[in-house]
């Protein structure tokens, strides 16, 4: 879906996906402690401007099957020479089982509009695994075609609050986009600890 802006440069990511969970199982023995494994991992989306103005950034995120995933929602101004960074892992409350574990992930590509030329680039990122080490990887993205007429049409886009989506989310907090990926990290700790997350507002 295009942004509600006339775009003039886009980009696509071949590669976007992220998944967080935990997964208990009990000792050898009644002696034994449970053996708890948990993960998390996120895709980056950096955009550098290095222009005398403003430019307007805005990202959708597809599942592999083609339909929009609803769960992420970027959009920002870009200053001049600023860089933006987002998270693109969906905020919504995850569905636990009677044991506290839970899976939940998506993979697929992503697509970046702007309404000025600027410099983009991604990551994925381990934000948390137990066992394991962190892992980096930098994913291109490929420059696609703009047809400015569709964008007309597009809906307002609303970049308040991201609704929790989910069984799981009656009655939790609402989620701003645009998390960045310290905040990510932070997010995803409050999901393991039951703790509530509280973002910082600042401006962007």
């Amino acid at each position: 879906m295009p942004p509600p802006f006339a775009p003039t440069h886009s980009w696509v990511c071949p590669i976007w996906r992220w998944s967080h969970g935990r997964f208990s199982s009990p000792g050898a023995t009644i002696f034994d402690s449970a053996h708890v494994t948990v993960w998390g991992s996120t895709t980056m989306v950096y955009v550098a401007n290095s222009g005398s103005s403003t430019i307007k950034t805005y990202v959708d995120c597809y599942l592999s099957n083609g339909t929009l995933e609803p769960g992420v929602r970027v959009s920002a101004d870009v200053a001049s020479l600023r860089r933006f960074e987002a998270s693109l892992m969906p905020t919504r409350t995850p569905v636990m089982d009677a044991q506290g574990d839970y899976s939940d992930s998506g993979a697929g590509w992503f697509q970046l509009w702007t309404n000025g030329p600027v410099t983009p680039a991604a990551l994925f990122v381990n934000i948390h695994s137990s066992p394991g080490s962190p892992m980096e990887l930098v994913m291109p993205l490929e420059p696609v075609e703009v047809v400015a007429a569709v964008a007309e049409a597009a809906p307002p886009l609303v970049t308040r609050d991201a609704a929790p989506e989910g069984a799981g989310a009656a009655g939790a907090d609402t989620l701003e986009a645009n998390l960045s990926l310290p905040e990510a990290m932070a997010w995803f700790e409050s999901v393991q600890s039951g703790r509530r997350f509280h973002r910082r507002h600042t401006k962007r």
